[in-house]
């Protein structure tokens, strides 16, 4: 488990409680709490007296540079304060910013483990591909069960095992690689990285050798039932929900 990964429990916990509520409902609920959550953090962590302030100034200057009438030289202080403005506007805003896309990045990680694959029916055909690391080749692997049938070199189609039974990848020494099912419905398998420390892999881990990463051909969830395939997902509509809570709770709560 990585660092943003530890309120997922929590919010697995919440989402189990909705479990008849359709997945499309859950996830623009889910995306309504994250835009909340992210603007109530950036209207408590921002400065919004001094945010009104530097507008109005702002403001009055856009005016005086619209009337200005003198030498170049003048027009070039004006633009240079006009600029400080900006870059004042903009440190004042930063850090509360990045507190408020806390809530946001916590819940994109569950979000994007609970939402987008699921795991295949019993007997349906999936496909399976190992991927050796930089410089390394692919060992000899075989498969520990019955429904796997070999398409190259690293490549399988693999019949979903039915409840209870499970299919085992093996690796140099019937070291098991990876098992079918994974303990969650994650597309990639690989070696630990570095950044597993902050986003964790809820399917586990590639143990060291020549296999880099293996990756299962997961039927992905779909949520509008039109468009291309990349607008069905997930991602389009909860950041679409997320962005639209956001704006109508900036104009609401009238924030800078």
């Amino acid at each position: 488990m990585g660092v943003f990964d530890v309120a997922s429990p929590l919010f697995a916990w919440v989402d189990g409680l909705m479990s008849g509520v359709p997945d499309t409902v859950r996830l623009l609920l889910w995306a309504a709490v994250a835009g909340v959550a992210s603007m109530a953090l950036y209207r408590v962590t921002s400065n919004q007296a001094k945010l009104t302030a530097i507008k109005a100034d702002m403001a009055a200057l856009r005016q005086e540079i619209a009337a200005f009438d003198g030498p170049f030289s003048g027009m070039w202080k004006l633009v240079g304060r006009n600029l400080r403005l900006a870059l004042r506007q903009l440190w004042v805003t930063f850090v509360p910013a990045v507190i408020a896309s806390v809530p946001v990045i916590f819940l994109l990680v569950w979000v994007s483990n609970s939402f987008d694959a699921t795991m295949p029916a019993p007997g349906e055909p999936v496909e399976v591909e190992a991927f050796a690391g930089d410089g390394e080749t692919l060992p000899d692997l075989q498969w520990r069960g019955e429904g796997v049938r070999a398409q190259g070199d690293g490549t399988w189609t693999a019949a979903w095992p039915n409840a209870g039974r499970h299919l085992e990848l093996l690796g140099e020494g019937d070291e098991v690689m990876l098992t079918l099912p994974p303990p969650a419905p994650v597309g990639v398998v690989h070696q630990r990285r570095w950044w597993n420390t902050l986003l964790g892999n809820p399917a586990g881990y590639l143990p060291p050798g020549p296999v880099d990463a293996v990756e299962i051909d997961l039927p992905r969830r779909e949520y509008l039932p039109f468009g291309p395939d990349w607008l069905r997902g997930w991602i389009p509509l909860f950041f679409a929900v997320v962005i639209a809570v956001s704006l109508l709770l900036k104009i609401v709560w009238r924030l800078h």
